[in-house]
């Protein structure tokens, strides 16, 4: 266990770590007489002998600072707990006093701040604390009421400490005995008043304390507040102004809402400024007492704003606004002739696009016509062919005079591709692309130009395989031209024009 001047030894060296003890001076040792230090000797810098420093302020220092401590928390603990319980201000006392108690407020606060409170300072400010913390913690008995009123019956505190029993007398009339919560409130409730003055008196049972007060019951409403206001006015910056009852509180309403409350002087006089905007103004005016009585509305009074400086503004404006809308007038109008101008010039162009586009597919569609024909002749003579009602040299004849059609018919949707009309020039894609319908419908015949070829094949040879290519390639040739014929239409209903 160490010994009492090891604790008293470590204590002073923490001290003069802290610069609280001689910076020339270099400790030796600990001995049951004190702290051994060594002091140097002028100029040379060796040391001489030792000398005993007495170490028992530094064991009490050590001590007074764990009390501070242990006690400055204690303190915040219980401020934070009255804190809780809805004592504020007695609360902040406390933990205001914790903080001064505790070591922190010199150490880390005021330090840092190059500022030390001396300890006379501590002693004050501590002093004013606990004085505060008595103020506001010290008993005290009081009736809370709202005088005047005008409610009848109403509720009666008496505010004392908690737990304590307390009677109240109305006018020499014992209410009862109650006692008070923890907020250090006794309720007495549906108290009848009397007209005028009512003497309360409040006692502590066991204790030598009373209090009395008088509760002013008011039901009488104040007079409704006298106002002269003009008819008409030519400035909007209206003062208005009037009197009722002292320090009696008036409620002005402006164009039929509440605009300000506005409160009496001794005189029972009243003003405020308004500032006017429209021409038609209407104020209404309430006087409410201390008590809450209402006077009621006064009559509607009505003041009329004649702005002539606006007038004349006006005036202007409307000349001005005049010749705006007539200059827009004339623009519109010139605007709403050349949309139509467009909008002709642009019907004009629809109507050429619907029809060079109708004529280039009645073309397509003719020409394509030829080539149905063409296919449907040599379909019903491979039917005679296979009955025998044809030659194989017929059928043969038939074959390549079709594919010789086919030829030309191909030919012919080539040059139609290559006379696109200049008003479709915006649809060339569509039309004459690489993926447009004229060329799907030239893809279209030239397959089935090659098919006639496959089928004049297999009429020479008997090659299956000529036939599976010949159907091949009439399904494919159908495919081509029905999408051919779709894009065409589409580009149909751009324009507006319907293609069967």
């Amino acid at each position: 266990m160490p010994k009492l001047y090891d604790f008293g030894c470590k204590a002073w060296q923490k001290n003069q770590r802290r610069q609280q003890a001689s910076r020339e001076s270099t400790v030796v040792g600990c001995t049951p007489k004190g702290v051994q230090v060594g002091q140097p000797i002028a100029r040379g810098g060796l040391f001489g002998s030792p000398q005993h420093k007495p170490f028992m302020k530094h064991f009490i220092t050590r001590i007074a600072l764990l009390v501070r401590w242990a006690l400055g928390v204690i303190l915040l603990l219980a401020g934070l707990g009255n804190l809780a319980t809805g004592d504020i201000i007695p609360s902040l006392f406390i933990i205001a006093l914790s903080f001064l108690v505790t070591p922190l407020s010199g150490k880390y606060l005021f330090n840092r701040l190059k500022w030390r409170i001396p300890a006379w300072a501590k002693v004050v400010l501590g002093f004013v604390l606990l004085v505060g913390f008595g103020l506001t913690t010290s008993p005290s008995l009081s009736i809370a009421a709202k005088s005047p009123t005008n409610e009848s019956p109403t509720t009666v505190e008496v505010v004392y400490i908690a737990g304590k029993t307390v009677k109240l007398y109305h006018n020499d009339v014992d209410l009862g005995e109650k006692q008070t919560d923890k907020n250090r409130k006794a309720l007495f409730e549906n108290i009848e008043l009397s007209e005028g003055d009512n003497n309360f008196r409040a006692e502590v049972i066991g204790e030598d304390k009373n209090l009395s007060r008088v509760i002013v019951y008011d039901t009488t409403p104040p007079d409704k507040p006298s106002v002269n206001l003009a008819s008409e006015v030519h400035d909007k910056n209206l003062q208005v102004g009037g009197a009722s009852e002292p320090n009696a509180t008036i409620k002005i309403f402006f164009n039929g809402s509440e605009a300000r409350t506005v409160k009496t002087d001794k005189n029972g006089e009243f003003s405020s400024k308004f500032v006017l905007s429209n021409p038609d103004n209407s104020f209404e005016f309430e006087a409410i007492d201390s008590a809450g009585n209402s006077s009621g509305l006064t009559d509607k009074i009505s003041v009329t704003y004649v702005d002539t400086k606006k007038i004349a503004n006006e005036e202007k404006k409307a000349k001005r606004e005049a010749d705006k809308a007539q200059k827009e007038q004339a623009t519109a109008d010139k605007k709403r002739a050349e949309t139509e101008a467009k909008k002709a010039e642009e019907e004009q162009v629809k109507k050429q696009q619907q029809e060079d586009l109708t004529n280039l597919y009645n073309s397509a569609k003719n020409l394509y016509d030829l080539s149905d024909k063409g296919n449907e002749l040599v379909a019903k003579s491979l039917i005679g062919y296979s009955s025998l009602k044809i030659s194989r040299a017929t059928l043969y004849s038939y074959v390549k005079d079709t594919e010789a059609a086919q030829d030309k018919i191909w030919g012919g949707l080539v040059d139609l591709g290559h006379s696109t009309p200049e008003s479709l020039k915006e649809y060339e894609k569509e039309i004459t692309g690489f993926e447009g319908g004229i060329v799907y419908l030239q893809v279209s015949v030239k397959l089935r130009k090659e098919a006639m070829g496959e089928l004049a094949k297999y009429i020479d040879t008997g090659s299956l395989q000529n036939m599976r290519s010949y159907e091949t390639k009439l399904r494919e040739g159908t495919s081509y031209a029905v999408n051919g014929f779709l894009k065409l239409r589409a580009v149909g209903e751009k324009v507006g024009v319907e293609l069967e």
